[in-house]
């Protein structure tokens, strides 16, 4: 059984681009904070992968944008 994990971002003016959308970047960063404030929520934060030499890279990604 999987449990879904979510976390409420609101986009603030900063992470608006010149074309007035959210920013690229901003995405993937976003995809960073989720993805650490899961591991932070099952009981691992950065410090306990830095002590085992581990931290977290984006080694591939492909986002799908729907409006």
């Amino acid at each position: 059984m999987s449990v879904r994990f979510s976390l409420s971002i609101t986009a603030t003016e900063a992470d608006i681009d010149e074309l007035g959308h959210v920013s690229n970047l901003v995405y993937l960063r976003w995809v960073l904070d989720v993805a650490m404030a899961h591991s932070r929520a099952l009981g691992w934060d950065h410090a306990q992968y830095r002590e085992r030499g581990g931290v977290f890279v984006v080694r591939r990604h492909e986002i799908d944008y729907v409006a």
